[in-house]
């Protein structure tokens, strides 16, 4: 299933210090199977989903190319979207109407000590039905005007 080894000089190294010390072989980790030495040529056949080798994870970093240069390689995310501008967002927009609020008050207080009156515009139609409302009905006679005493 996966290809033999032809390079069996880096199979003598047992840990990933010593495998890890000659130019030409990497440590490569497997959940699968036993991780252990190979050569880098015959770790680039290994399938990458299962093995993770060490010097082929330097070689990919180093010699990335079109968008992983830009920025968006594996660790995108991490890096670039662990901000979240919408707190952010949230505080200025708070602060813009508190300073609007404010202004609001410093502009009715000004008209009040200029001798003006705060009135509702929109609630002057409410306030003449609500009188009309409340004034007094005055009283009718009901009498028909055809029956006549006699």
């Amino acid at each position: 299933m996966y290809p033999l080894r032809q390079d069996s000089s880096c199979d003598s190294y047992s840990s990933q210090n010593s495998c890890d010390a000659v130019a030409d072989c990497t440590w490569c980790k497997s959940a699968a199977v036993k991780s252990s030495c190979n050569s880098i040529e015959a770790a680039k056949s290994l399938p990458p989903s299962i093995f993770a080798c060490d010097k082929l994870q330097d070689e990919e970093e180093s010699s990335m190319t079109g968008a992983y240069q830009r920025g968006h390689g594996r660790d995108h995310h991490r890096r670039h979207h662990g901000f979240c501008p919408v707190p952010l967002l949230l505080v200025v927009l708070i602060a813009a109407h508190m300073y609007f609020l404010k202004r609001l008050g410093d502009a009715q207080k000004s008209v009040i000590a200029l001798g003006g009156k705060l009135e509702n515009k929109c609630c002057k139609k409410t306030k003449a039905v609500k009188e009309q409302a409340a004034a007094p009905a005055q009283p009718s006679f009901n009498y028909p005007i055809y029956d006549f005493p006699a």
